[in-house]
């Protein structure tokens, strides 16, 4: 289920619409080693820290009503839940929550590990990051920055912005490419 960013394999699924949201609904919930946000109350910190386990839970579970109502109302728009990718949940998949940043009163940053199996049932770790931002209903999800392949740019998604996601996805198209054109280069 989960593809190590090593594998450099695409499958059709990679390319189909929404790629990024597709890569990143495929992590689980275990509680554990959170980092306080420094100066802040630690009533903060774990609103944050909820939201994106509620948030990773849903995703493990493959609960997409949940899923759909973490991301912050403007995402919801532009996502629309008829839009949004639906993906198997994950019994092997698990999250480490490494760090929380608040940004300012209203936006926080939380950087994550995945830990999934690869196609041979090793264990791989990637680290994402999430943007949130606090709304009237609590704590949101409204962006996210992940590596998709080893070695290239990170991809950054605001998901309140069509255009943002429309760049997300060219941007993992062109990374595809890269890396079946270099693995062509080494195969000759």
């Amino acid at each position: 289920m989960f593809r190590s960013t090593n594998s450099l394999q695409m499958t059709s699924t990679t390319k189909s619409g929404l790629i990024v949201l597709l890569w990143f609904f495929l992590v689980a919930f275990a509680s554990c080693g959170k980092t306080p946000i420094v100066g802040q109350p630690q009533t903060v910190q774990t609103e944050i820290t909820a939201a994106v386990e509620k948030f990773l839970e849903a995703v493990r579970a493959g609960n997409d009503e949940e899923i759909f109502m973490a991301f912050s109302p403007k995402a919801r728009e532009v996502c629309r839940r008829d839009k949004l990718p639906s993906m198997p949940a994950s019994d092997t998949a698990e999250f480490r929550v490494d760090a929380v940043q608040l940004v300012n009163d209203n936006e926080a940053r939380v950087k994550t590990t995945m830990i999934d199996l690869d196609a041979t049932g090793q264990k791989v770790e990637e680290p994402i990051a999430w943007a949130l931002r606090k709304t009237e209903e609590g704590w949101r999800i409204v962006g996210t920055a992940f590596v998709f392949f080893e070695g290239m740019e990170p991809i950054v998604v605001n998901f309140e912005s069509r255009d943002a996601i429309a760049q997300a996805e060219a941007q993992v198209e062109a990374q595809s490419k890269a890396v079946v054109a270099g693995n062509r280069e080494l195969n000759r």
